[in-house]
């Protein structure tokens, strides 16, 4: 390789680096991040997002609590609470989701006994695997709306619906509670 070359390697990976650093901030155990653009978003412990872009996949394992944020993908071990976020690619949480006026381009799978959907858009299916929660709950309210079908793997689901909120596909593997 030319050190022309080299040269020019080194900067991109280092304006990467920096633009990173310009808007996380890390720390054991957590990482902060606020307005701008990451390629990818990889944590341990509480990662919180406000007002952030992540091109890539976010992948957390703890907490995430975003507002105002752009994901290209998420991967979570833990509890998920999203505000105001747009999601369009591949969703998968193992813990509680908590969604407010969020939408989700794609379909989600979720490993849990509770799910909340507050204002929230889900154009494609909502998958509830099973887990060992003897009760999996799934709360829609609030003009929430689900374009595809909500299966609960385990057979023994429960869709807790407002009046304002709709399911475009079928509940499959449980019942549907209407709320008004």
């Amino acid at each position: 390789m030319s050190i022309k070359k080299a040269g020019a390697a080194l900067l991109i990976a280092s304006s990467i680096g920096t633009a990173f650093a310009n808007v996380c901030i890390t720390a054991p155990g957590k990482i902060v991040c606020g307005s701008g653009e990451v390629d990818h978003l990889s944590g341990n412990g509480v990662v919180k997002v406000s007002g952030t872009s992540i091109n890539g996949l976010t992948s957390v394992n703890g907490a995430l609590s975003a507002d105002n944020a752009h994901f290209t993908g998420i991967d979570v071990n833990g509890k998920t609470s999203l505000m105001q976020c747009l999601v369009k690619g591949d969703v998968s949480i193992k813990g509680v989701l908590e969604a407010n006026a969020t939408k989700f381009d794609s379909s989600i799978d979720l490993h849990t006994g509770k799910s909340n959907f507050n204002k929230s858009i889900v154009k494609g299916d909502l998958n509830i695997r099973k887990t060992s929660d003897v009760e999996q709950i799934v709360y829609i309210e609030n003009s929430s709306e689900i374009d595809g079908d909500v299966i609960f793997d385990s057979g023994q689901g429960e869709v807790i619906l407002s009046s304002d909120s709709r399911i475009k596909g079928s509940v499959i593997g449980g019942n549907v509670v209407n709320k008004n």
